[in-house]
């Protein structure tokens, strides 16, 4: 008996070099459910760091040697988002996720390209899945 659970094997390729593969099940309820939630808590998120930014924006102070305030704490919030995304993608896909996609560098636009290409897989697969459910025209 041969059992086709759906999984998924993404290669993945940072800067030119495989740096390995991400396994996944798009169409188990499971993962669609923590998929579902990661994509939910990054969007909340997005609204703190917004905030945030907001705030950031009007600090006109100044450290060390003259550099502006607003520019360190700016780089702190870019980090600590990154940080939270990096967190969510390993709940999601499992430990070691993260680190192996991105390679320690903390980039929300790496991260938003990885989320991006993670989405059209899911998105086809479930589509797929949820058509043979679909009534026969």
């Amino acid at each position: 008996m041969q059992i086709n659970t759906g999984l998924v094997v993404v290669p993945i390729e940072r800067d030119g070099e495989r740096v390995g593969d991400l396994k996944f099940r798009p169409t188990d309820g499971a993962f669609a459910r923590r998929y579902m939630a990661m994509l939910s808590n990054i969007d909340e998120k997005q609204k703190e760091f917004i905030e945030s930014a907001k705030e950031i924006d009007d600090d006109k102070s100044t450290g060390p040697c003259g550099v502006p305030n607003k520019d360190v704490r700016a780089i702190e919030l870019m980090e600590s988002a990154a940080d939270f995304m990096c967190g969510e993608i390993d709940n999601v896909f499992g430990a070691g996720t993260s680190a192996m996609a991105f390679g320690g560098v903390r980039s929300t636009s790496a991260i938003l390209q990885f989320l991006s290409g993670i989405n059209d897989y899911f998105v086809a697969a479930r589509a797929a899945k949820m058509a043979q459910y679909a009534p026969k025209r």
